[in-house]
């Protein structure tokens, strides 16, 4: 029966597989600058895309590049808007297109986390009229090639300039401790400005603020000696301890609104090498039943504690 005959000519059988994807962001920063105390307003390049950075302006489906897509610090034309200056990273739509397709639009940050440890990343950010998309937010990559989210999306913010914080950018899944990069990406189908687009400015990457002293009372009982601790404070530095039978406040002073109401009670002890200062008090026993507010403060770093109010036993 010849209608089951097969011929099987020139067959070759081997274990290359097909090509690797091409990459999602394929321009990279061609050098890297410290992470730790980052700051960028844009301002300082005057149009002009420094090494450290690498646009990507690319057609949203298939990733080429798209002349109308817009990723501008100033390469192309002054910000609209900006949150200082006149600078800012502007991605959409090119202001000037009428040809409605979606474009995807990346900077990448070239940066050496070495020696840093955590790190924090807070922002100016302005919300044109986003819609939700994969890539909108902001990402991190110690390859190029496998990219972790740390913010996202967009479309919590607002169409004013408003103040972003991400936090600690250092758990994504992307290692920091040296080389890595940072990207601020957006897709969408609109004109910058114009019902799309996202704004970002003021780029701040810092440790983490130190943790502040904190305030603990034991013993509160009336007769009794009552112990007010405080941990984490600069080592053998002074820490003030105030204490209000009237309210908690707020009082304003020099190092921000003190929780406790005047008059105030203070007594100024010294933190041991580890950090922590007591202060031993009589409680009298009058006091049984009524309300104690306190509050402390670290005077070296200018740190204000938690503040508590507690019910005398």
């Amino acid at each position: 029966d010849y209608a089951s005959e097969w011929e099987l000519d020139n067959v070759v059988v081997d274990d290359v597989g097909p090509p690797p994807p091409p990459p999602a962001w394929p321009n990279l920063p061609a050098a890297f600058v410290a992470a730790s105390g980052y700051l960028d307003d844009f301002e300082s390049y005057a149009g002009v895309v420094p090494p450290h950075m690498a646009v990507n302006e690319l057609d949203a489906m298939f990733g080429a590049p798209d002349p109308e897509a817009w990723c501008n610090i100033g390469q192309h034309a002054p910000a609209i808007t900006a949150s200082s200056g006149l600078y800012c990273l502007e991605m959409g739509l090119d202001p000037a297109s009428n040809n409605y397709h979606d474009v995807r639009n990346g900077l990448i940050l070239g940066l050496d986390g070495t020696g840093a440890g955590a790190l924090e990343l807070d922002f100016q950010a302005i919300d044109h009229g986003e819609e939700t998309d994969p890539w909108d937010g902001v990402w991190l990559s110690d390859n190029g090639l496998d990219w972790f989210q740390a913010y996202g999306p967009w479309t919590s913010l607002s169409s004013s300039w408003q103040a972003v914080s991400v936090g600690d950018i250092t758990g994504t899944g992307a290692s920091t401790a040296g080389n890595f990069y940072l990207l601020f990406a957006q897709d969408d189908n609109f004109p910058y400005g114009y019902l799309d687009g996202i704004g970002v400015d003021d780029i701040d990457i810092h440790p983490p603020a130190p943790a502040g002293p904190v305030l603990s009372i034991a013993n509160l009982v009336g007769g009794a000696t009552a112990t007010a601790t405080v941990t984490n404070a600069t080592p053998g530095g002074f820490v003030v301890f105030g204490v209000s039978a009237t309210g908690g406040g707020p009082t304003s002073t020099t190092w921000g609104d003190v929780m406790l109401s005047a008059p105030i009670h203070t007594r100024w002890n010294k933190a041991d090498a580890g950090g922590t200062a007591t202060w031993n008090h009589q409680v009298y026993p009058h006091l049984s039943g009524s309300t104690l507010w306190f509050h402390a403060l670290d005077y070296t770093t200018g740190q204000l504690s938690n503040a508590l109010s507690e019910v005398v036993g």
